[in-house]
């Protein structure tokens, strides 16, 4: 059965390739026809020594602009298509999949990919919406021991606070705040039920939730799920844009080393934050589990998290 879909297409292409060409030959029979009519008009008892004549001119127009199109025409569309190639180079070298320009199309993305995550990266100042309309996804692979990782700012940390405040569209401090404390209590609730746990060495992150306070004014919101990272950039000043593009990446490209990178030494350097206490590995034989081959070393946890 699998193979109907793939037979069906190359018949539907077939069909189309016949019908263009059918197309062709009835626009070039009728251009010939009309033609010899209009040098039959011309010269009625003169027919042929006319039509003769249609026919040499033609050729020698045809030649002229078959010499034009191979010095001007083909040669534009030879560059033009070696630019095209050079761009595509580099937009796999940067590893930049796709745009998201709506809300319908990035939604449908994050429900895709995390149907299958088992490890997730998350840094945002505040999106209680985007985690409770994903938080059965998210409980899901953290019941199947999967990890995630979250920065978020805190309401506590004023200097933060004050510098997100004059970026986003909020007028309001007070609820600006309370936006991003209901966040947190979204993300103390999903770490009170499945708490970060380490190895045996107290330094390898197994799984659960492991939340930090992002003490810097971030420049972008960082979805990153398994092998596939979601950037969205903010605004300099107000939000006022109706649209806001997400970069879809992909991993192993420039853009993918960047942001993982830089989530990855922020997130190292980033604060604790109060949650759960910490899951020590009950195993006294020494932890196998390494990182994937493109993921970098697991990040240290809170002093108060090492076993003793």
């Amino acid at each position: 059965m699998a193979a109907l879909p793939t037979r069906l297409d190359q018949l539907q292409r077939w069909a189309r390739r016949l019908q263009t060409n059918i197309l062709t030959f009835v626009s070039s029979a009728a251009c010939v026809v009309l033609g010899a009519f209009f040098c039959w008009l011309v010269a009625p008892t003169e027919f042929w020594p006319t039509f003769l004549l249609a026919v040499g001119a033609g050729v020698i127009a045809a030649g002229a602009l078959g010499l034009v199109s191979q010095l001007v025409v083909q040669r534009s569309v030879q560059r033009e298509f070696l630019q095209a190639a050079s761009l595509s180079s580099e937009l796999a070298e940067a590893g930049l999949d796709r745009l998201l320009t709506t809300t319908k199309q990035y939604e449908s993305e994050f429900t895709r990919l995390l149907s299958t995550a088992s490890v997730v990266d998350l840094s945002f100042v505040d999106n209680s919406r985007w985690l409770l309309q994903h938080e059965d996804a998210l409980r899901s692979l953290l019941k199947g021991k999967g990890r995630i990782r979250v920065m978020l700012p805190s309401e506590a940390d004023t200097a933060t606070m004050n510098e997100l405040f004059k970026r986003f569209k909020d007028t309001d401090r007070d609820r600006f705040r309370t936006r991003v404390k209901m966040t947190r209590q979204v993300l103390q609730s999903l770490a009170q039920d499945f708490p970060p746990e380490f190895g045996h060495d107290g330094t390898t992150f197994k799984s659960g939730l492991w939340l930090k306070n992002l003490d810097v004014a971030p420049t972008y919101s960082y979805y990153r799920i398994d092998k596939t990272a979601l950037l969205r950039v903010f605004e300099t000043q107000k939000e006022e844009t109706p649209t806001h593009p997400v970069l879809v990446l992909r991993a192993g490209g420039n853009l993918w080393k960047f942001v993982t990178g830089d989530f990855n030494s922020t997130f190292t350097a980033a604060p604790a934050s109060e949650q759960p206490a910490v899951v020590g590995s009950t195993t006294d034989e020494p932890s196998t589990d390494e990182p994937p081959a493109d993921e970098p070393p697991a990040d240290e946890p809170p002093a108060d998290a090492v076993q003793a």
